[in-house]
């Protein structure tokens, strides 16, 4: 659905990569974000949206279950 127009960020990118990312989302080339609790850092211009997801996390699942 989005095509190219998605950039990934996570850990395991090296340091061009990252950088690649990074400038397509504050030119705006790039408007759509997907990635670890890191990617809530990306210069996104109008930041409309963060959806997070946390489902896998050890802490998440506990609290959870202490509900």
């Amino acid at each position: 659905r989005f095509g190219d127009a998605v950039a990934v960020i996570h850990s395991a990118l090296d340091p061009a990569s990252r950088h690649a990312m990074w400038t397509s989302l504050h030119t705006g080339d790039v408007r759509v974000a997907i990635g670890a609790r890191s990617a809530l850092f990306a210069p996104v211009p109008n930041l409309g949206l963060v959806v997070v997801d946390e489902e896998h996390s050890a802490l998440l699942e506990y609290s959870l279950q202490s509900v």
